[in-house]
Order: structure tokens, then sequence, then C-alpha cells
């Protein structure tokens, strides 16, 4: 009855981890999505800083302060999305690499496995 119920609570609890796994995914995805919205947002208050520039409303000065600034915040959020897609798809290859290791090891055991039985098998006819 106690392995039974600490079967069960094993088994209640096995999906966690691929929970875990799916919360981070979207957590991931929703950050580039936002990233990406503020991009454009910063892209576009660009635009607007470069038609002041042509209506004369802003210096030229004022405009290379702005456009160096916008620049700037715009190349960090690419590179913060690139560090979010680098880990989201190591993410997707980590299980790939356990999997090989895993079918390695059962290859690797499945061969010990016949060495030895061969040459017990051998062994057998050097004993009689």
């Amino acid at each position: 009855m106690l392995e039974q119920a600490a079967m069960q609570a094993s088994y209640n609890v096995s999906w966690l981890p691929r929970l875990k796994k799916k919360v981070a995914d979207r957590a991931r995805a929703f950050s580039i999505s936002e990233r990406k919205a503020i991009i454009w947002s910063l892209q576009k208050q660009r635009r607007h800083a470069r038609a002041k520039l042509a209506a004369r409303e802003i210096t030229p000065e004022e405009f290379n302060l702005g456009d160096a600034t916008f620049d700037t915040r715009i190349r960090v959020e690419k590179e913060a999305i690139q560090a979010l897609q680098q880990e989201a798809s190591v993410a997707v290859v980590a299980p790939d690499v356990q999997l090989r290791k895993k079918a390695e090891e059962k290859v690797l055991a499945k061969h010990e496995k016949d060495v030895s039985e061969t040459e017990a098998y051998l062994l057998s006819f050097s004993l009689f």
C-alpha cells in the first residue's frame, strides 16, 4: 500500500518539469515579442525625430543626440532578443542531447552484455 502511494505521488509530479519548461518557453517568447514592440516604438520615435528635424522643429545637434540614443537602445534590445533566441535554441537542443546520451548508453550496455554472453559461451566449451 505504501509503495503504491509513493508511486502515485511520483506519477502526480512527473508533469512538473514539462510545465516548468512550457512556462519558461512562454515567458521567453513573451519577452521576445515585448522587446520587438519596444524596438518598433523606438524606431517610430526615431522617424518622428527625423520629421521634426525636416520641419526645423529641432536642431541637428538635438537630432544627432536623440538619434544616437535611439540607435543605442535599439541595438541593446536586438542583442537581448538574440540572447533570448539563443537560450531558446539551447533549451530545445538540450533534451535531444540527453536522449542521444541515453540511447548511446543503452547500446553500450547491450554491447557489453552481448560480449559477456559470448565470452561465457566460449568459456563453456573450454571447461569440458
